[in-house]
């Protein structure tokens, strides 16, 4: 069995194995803590943090709201962000959903590196 982390769309931004409830305690470090102190989820990578719906001044899209159980060979298949749980069934996500981070930089260097050659070309300054 895997389980499926849940954005407040059921965009499915994560399948981990196991889910690990994670919160901050007093000295500010992130310890493993029960479902009920939970400030987020350990990714799958188990080494980043979705942080938990509601619990972030500035909610983010990939916050998570809930969580579902699918079958190992179900799981396989799915890309997070590109599908979403909804009725017990993962169905593609046709909605337009944010890059990552890393994309958003490739994206705005790409596009800068567009400009300057547009402004090379056509002798304009930048």
């Amino acid at each position: 069995m895997k389980h499926l982390l849940l954005n407040k769309d059921n965009v499915i931004i994560d399948v981990v194995d196991d889910v690990k409830y994670v919160k901050k305690n007093e000295n500010n470090l992130v310890v493993l803590c029960h479902q009920h102190d939970a400030q987020g989820y350990i990714a799958s990578n188990n080494e980043s943090i979705h942080a938990k719906f509601g619990t972030q001044f500035k909610p983010d899209y990939t916050d998570i709201a809930s969580e579902a159980t699918v079958e190992d060979d179900i799981a396989e298949e799915i890309v997070p962000r590109k599908f979403k749980y909804i009725n017990g069934e993962v169905v593609e996500n046709e909605d337009p959903y944010p890059e990552d981070n890393l994309g958003l930089t490739n994206a705005t260097a790409q596009n800068e590196a567009n400009i300057e050659y547009i402004a090379m070309m056509t002798g304009v300054e930048v």
